[in-house]
């Protein structure tokens, strides 16, 4: 159990740093992006996003995840793989560059044309690395995994600023993205000692197919989802609308979905590894859920307070307009480590197919509630994405009652004390507000007094996350 817990540890110690370091230069750089350019810039290239996160997931197919879960794993299933993605990608790529007039057309901008084309790129790119990356996660090197997404991070942001000042304008977003693929793929290689062999077994696809099937089924409905709001502003509304949505969404959405990923890719591995102890799997996951909900409820929470004073100091008063979607996209995203959690602990003992129905639903549902809500408005989506994010929750955890003995009333009562002190932490907080201070000084008052609260809080009520960070902090060894 020791060993178990060291490796969790350790992987989560590298890949919260790789996300923390990569997820601050991130935000940096967007950070100088914005003040460079437009919310129209930002806009155009979100609108052909749904395409190339398709086209990603269609690539992996599952084949990650399911190389990750086989137990035994050869050189033939690496081999078939990887020749299968290669193919796959050139033909989407194919099919989007003959594609992009129409998608051009469809938004009535023509620039899409050109945009869509050079950045497909970075599918072929993704499927190059499906190998590399299955063996970064079975084999656990997380540390090398935070050497390749923070020297692409660095290059991407270099090449995007560079060209941002010089007057290149949407371009610079396009050849940043392409940039960071670039650099990902050669070093991914360079770290990882595969080399790929002529060979394809039609019998080792279809066993991992039937597998990773399930898995490319739902994330194909996350991939939908997640762009749903792209598709229905840039149509409906304008690009500029579509800008600050996306400037608005990207701080809360990068946070927890680093967090959620990290919490995944860690999980997903060790989880597999003990996939026939039931016992162990559902004393992880307890204590992940606990923990991350604790973390990402305050910090959404302390968001949504300072949201309009960061904005205006970070991104300057010409992004005022995305303070309100900023604020309620933290309340869609705070749910998302309890979705992430439950599906790791369901793929990680096969549940494949338990995992794609309630992706299924969880999804459909979310849709409806946004389609719905089209006429009153895209403040009016926004808010129905955040309702089905909630309801979605208990969704997630329904069929982990019987997998693994932890339904979503358990679940809940175990993450409700850290939604609950985090409401009133900043309930606390707010008034500052109405004090007049400086934005800086507002900010720094209003995290400090909140973050006072919070610890204290969670002291007195003995949280599971302080009982962790003791025994972490008391070990000698522990990464």
């Amino acid at each position: 159990m020791n060993s178990f817990r060291g490796k969790i540890l350790s992987g989560l110690f590298w890949q919260y740093l790789q996300r923390l370091s990569t997820q601050g230069i991130q935000l940096v750089i967007s950070i100088i992006l914005a003040r460079l350019l437009l919310p129209k810039d930002f806009g155009v290239v979100a609108l052909i996003g749904v395409f190339i996160t398709v086209s990603g997931v269609l690539i992996d197919s599952g084949f990650s995840n399911a190389l990750i879960q086989k137990k035994d794993v050869d050189q033939k299933d690496y081999a078939s793989v990887f020749l299968l993605n290669i193919a796959l990608a050139c033909i989407l790529y194919i099919i989007l560059f003959f594609s992009a007039p129409f998608v051009a057309g469809f938004y009535n901008e023509p620039l899409l044309t050109s945009i869509l084309r050079v950045i497909s790129l970075t599918i072929i790119l993704n499927a190059a690395t499906i190998i590399q990356t299955a063996l970064l996660s079975r084999g656990m090197f997380f540390r090398k995994s935070f050497n390749v997404n923070l020297a692409s991070t660095i290059f991407s942001g270099f090449v995007g600023i560079y060209m941002a000042y010089n007057g290149y304008g949407v371009w610079s977003l396009v050849f940043s993205q392409l940039a960071s693929k670039i650099v990902s793929t050669t070093l991914l290689w360079y770290y990882i000692s595969w080399t790929p062999s002529i060979y394809f077994s039609f019998n080792r696809v279809k066993v991992l197919f039937n597998y990773g099937s399930k898995i490319l089924l739902g994330y194909l409905f996350n991939a939908v989802y997640n762009n749903v709001y792209s598709l229905i502003i840039g149509k409906q509304y304008s690009s500029t609308t579509l800008g600050y949505y996306n400037r608005g969404a990207l701080v809360p959405t990068l946070i927890v979905d680093n967090i959620s990923n990290t919490l995944g890719a860690v999980m997903f591995p060790v989880l597999s590894a003990h996939q026939n102890d039931k016992v162990v799997i559902k004393q992880i996951v307890s204590k992940m859920l606990l923990n991350s909900s604790s973390v990402i409820f305050f910090i959404m929470a302390v968001l949504i307070l300072i949201a309009k004073p960061l904005i205006i100091i970070v991104l300057t008063d010409k992004w005022l307009p995305s303070v309100p979607y900023l604020q309620l996209v933290c309340i869609t995203v705070a749910f998302y480590p309890l979705h992430a959690i439950n599906a790791a602990a369901l793929t990680s003992i096969g549940e494949s197919g338990s995992y794609l129905k309630i992706t299924i639903i969880n999804k459909s549902l979310s849709l409806i509630l946004i389609i719905a809500s089209i006429p009153f408005g895209v403040m009016a989506m926004v808010s129905a994405g955040a309702v089905g994010s909630f309801i979605s929750t208990f969704i997630s955890a329904w069929p982990n009652k019987n997998a693994i003995g932890y339904s979503s009333n358990e679940q809940w009562r175990g993450v409700l004390p850290g939604l609950l002190l985090s409401i009133v932490s900043v309930s606390l907080a707010w008034p500052i507000e109405k004090l007049k201070l400086t934005n800086w000084l507002t900010i720094i008052s209003q995290v400090g007094l909140s973050s006072f609260v919070f610890v204290t809080g969670a002291f007195l009520f003995k949280f599971q996350l302080i009982s962790d960070i003791k025994q972490i902090i008391k070990s000698k060894n522990p990464v």
